[in-house]
């Protein structure tokens, strides 16, 4: 039915076949997970927001716990949410459906808009259990072959509605609104 008992059940098989765990399990879109598991199950869809929150509780104890792996959920923010600027820090109640998302996660870390011309987006954990004090958000750079993010939080600044190279944003006095940028 797609949601978190078949994804514990296809980790059971393939831990008796191969003998190991995985080191970690990423769901990517929990919207779908949970729309699909309500649509084989012949559920009313308003009830679609009460899955996606519980999705997160249900991966922590079928998956996560049981297996004493960590388990990473992609989600999709909400319309207002996708259409924000890039400089600004997006928040896990943003969230699509569900502004309870994190709600039983113990950390949510929430990647913002991309930047079009630099290539890059924020990224900051809205959400820590018990861990101390927050770190500042992160700028992060995409490198499209493989969409790999990497930290460029020392390359890039945020300036106004924009994410640009800190030595382009220096030159003209940080004043991004009067700059053209055109990536390298």
């Amino acid at each position: 039915d797609g949601y978190v008992a078949e994804i514990s059940a296809i980790l059971e098989n393939s831990i008796r076949k191969h003998g190991s765990k995985p080191r970690m399990v990423c769901v990517d879109h929990v919207w779908l997970a949970a729309y699909r598991h309500m649509q084989a199950q012949g559920m009313d869809e308003r009830r679609l927001r009460h899955f996606i929150t519980m999705f997160g509780d249900d991966m922590k104890t079928k998956v996560a716990e049981r297996y004493s792996i960590p388990c990473w959920l992609l989600h999709q923010y909400n319309g207002d949410a996708n259409k924000a600027s890039p400089a600004k820090l997006l928040h896990h109640t943003q969230a699509a459906e569900s502004s309870s998302f994190a709600m039983p996660l113990s950390f949510c870390f929430c990647i913002g808009n991309k930047d079009q011309q630099s290539n890059t987006a924020q990224m900051a954990c809205t959400k820590r259990r018990r861990s101390g004090n927050p770190l500042p958000p992160a700028i992060l750079e995409i490198e499209g072959e493989f969409s790999t993010l990497v930290d460029r939080t020392d390359a890039f600044v945020v300036q106004h509605d924009k994410i640009l190279p800190r030595e382009l944003a220096e030159q003209f006095g940080g004043d991004a609104e009067e700059v053209d940028y055109v990536p390298r």
